[in-house]
């Protein structure tokens, strides 16, 4: 009789927590994390994020009406579908072969000239490709809107990749002068995504393009005498990232959306279509960006616990969940601010006892190893920056100095403090990630090229061993 009273209360209590969820109204938190972005574009066959989504299209079909159908497919099960790429001939323009292989002069030390020296390769990659590379010399001339908000899917980045590398390839075979000025259009391009993304994948995904361009970019500018457009560019691009690029507050409030909407969320296979395509696309984007493989898994919001098919969350425990983001899009918004962890943040919630036991928080999102991936595209722009400045000096002796005096817009985003370098391997270099100096070590620290051999001062020989500065 008296297990019979127990089973019976804990039913009771379960029911009522469960009929708690259509009781309670929501926190003015929740109401506003819920919120959809506002949309400035009306058309949507104007904005070349559906160009992205349907990029491999076949040859016969417009890559911006497909990509605004696949997107039309998942939006009417908004945050439960992924973008079905295979369906008919959605993929017919797939590559079976990394962006690497496409265009392997990308990471030879001197990119500019073997771009020149192989344009047979190059002519023969370009024809084998041209329809990508069209596509997405049409993508850079149309607005950009990341109408990816609320979707557990984004477009397929591994042909965007090969075509982005090919178009400013194709660009530097032809002369310096066209190079640069693609590598300038394609940077100012990726950054305006990077702007406006308002999920986590696009953000990296432009993180990662523009992080490709510096870096050929800065090892032509490590050549004793690059090109006058080469320098021009540089000046042009090589700017510390604005508020709004480097701004997580969209891509942490589409992932409580995310969630939100698998709380409600029925068994169906439908909600299984493109998700192996999904999966891959995801840890090929880490890969790329120097991410663990599960990065992106890392923050994602679990489905709700159900018991009879109903879930076990209350709107208390909602609104908890919308603290958390809250105070983590607050954080990430200031430089070198801690992030809050999610059991921190909801144990000071107004959960019952019984809501703890029933449905205890287990989960525990990163969001660290995205943040530190945006401070690291920045201080990749800032060192580039600075190599151009240090063209100028004259005598090794003076360059830890005109260093520190650069100004804040050359500092290291990582410490706050002016950029280091390394006399003996005469590199400019960031503490990274880790905050530590390693000298200049690329294992560790963020690493620009050597510097080219500095013309000598007047006034004598260099007698001086410039050491590097320290981070404090």
């Amino acid at each position: 009789m008296l297990i019979t009273i127990c089973l019976l209360a804990v039913f009771l209590e379960v029911s009522g927590l469960i009929f708690s969820v259509k009781r309670e109204g929501p926190s003015e938190v929740f109401r506003r994390l819920a919120q959809m972005p506002d949309v400035r574009l009306e058309s949507p066959l104007q904005n070349g994020y559906f160009l992205l989504v349907g990029f491999t299209a076949d040859t016969a079909m417009d890559p911006v009406q497909v990509g605004y159908e696949i997107w039309l497919e998942a939006e009417a099960h908004r945050g439960l579908r992924h973008f079905d790429l295979e369906k008919g001939a959605r993929s017919a323009l797939h590559i079976t072969i990394g962006p690497d292989d496409v265009v392997p002069e990308w990471f030879a030390a001197d990119p500019v000239r073997s771009f020149q020296e192989q344009g047979v390769t190059m002519r023969t990659s370009m024809t084998r490709y041209a329809v990508l590379v069209d596509r997405y010399r049409q993508w850079l001339s149309m607005p950009f809107e990341d109408w990816g908000f609320g979707h557990p899917a984004s477009p397929r980045f591994t042909e965007i990749m090969a075509a982005h590398r090919l178009f400013i390839g194709e660009g530097f075979a032809h002369s310096a002068a066209k190079g640069s000025s693609r590598l300038q259009q394609d940077t100012i391009a990726w950054r305006r995504v990077l702007a406006d993304a308002k999920t986590i994948p696009m953000k990296i995904m432009a993180a990662t393009m523009v992080d490709d361009n510096v870096s050929l970019l800065s090892k032509a500018l490590a050549k004793p005498d690059p090109d006058s457009a080469v320098l021009a560019t540089a000046k042009q691009i090589s700017h510390a990232l604005t508020r709004e690029e480097g701004a997580m507050r969209w891509p942490i409030q589409n992932e409580f959306v995310l969630g939100l909407a698998r709380r409600d969320e029925l068994l169906s296979v439908e909600n299984f279509i493109g998700a192996d395509d999904a999966d891959h696309n995801r840890r090929w984007l880490a890969q790329a960006a120097g991410l663990h493989a599960d990065a992106f898994t890392r923050v994602q919001h679990p489905a709700s616990k159900t018991l009879f098919g109903m879930t076990l969350e209350t709107q208390r425990t909602w609104d908890a969940y919308a603290t958390y983001y809250d105070a983590l899009i607050t954080s990430s918004a200031v430089l070198h601010s801690p992030l809050p962890r999610l059991h921190d943040v909801t144990k000071g919630s107004n959960r019952t006892l019984f809501e703890h036991l029933l449905n205890p928080i287990e989960f525990d999102p990163s969001w660290e190893s995205f943040t530190q991936r945006l401070l690291a595209t920045d201080a990749k722009l800032r060192l580039t920056a600075l190599q151009v400045l240090m063209r100028s000096v004259r005598g090794t002796e003076k360059i830890a100095e005109r260093i520190s005096q650069a100004g804040p817009e050359y500092f290291d985003p990582f410490s706050g403090l002016p950029m280091l370098w390394s006399p003996s391997h005469r590199r400019l270099y960031s503490v990274g990630k880790d905050g530590l100096d390693d000298g200049g070590d690329s294992t560790f620290d963020i690493v620009t090229p050597a510097l080219p051999e500095p013309t000598q001062a007047s006034g004598g020989p260099d007698r001086s061993r410039p050491r590097g500065v320290r981070h404090g």
